[in-house]
């Protein structure tokens, strides 16, 4: 609990789940899935105010986006 031994690869994951948050809009889970690990990712990642525009963007892209387009963005 009081150890910095995993800090440097625990910020390396954390900005990389960032990143894929932010930029990626083809997914291979259910929709309803996506959407729960969307919220409960987003309290982590520590997001600018920038950052929380586009997850904004991102959520009600995956909200309105049906399931099948979800999975075949970009095929």
């Amino acid at each position: 609990a009081h150890s910095n031994l995993f800090s440097e690869a625990i910020a390396e994951i954390k900005e990389g789940l960032k990143y894929d948050v932010l930029n990626t809009y083809a997914f291979s889970s259910p929709k309803k899935a996506i959407l729960a690990e969307f919220a409960m990712i987003k309290p982590l990642l520590g997001l600018s105010e920038e950052e929380e525009l586009i997850y904004e963007k991102k959520r009600i892209y995956l909200e309105e986006t049906s399931e099948e387009d979800l999975h075949n963005y970009g095929r």
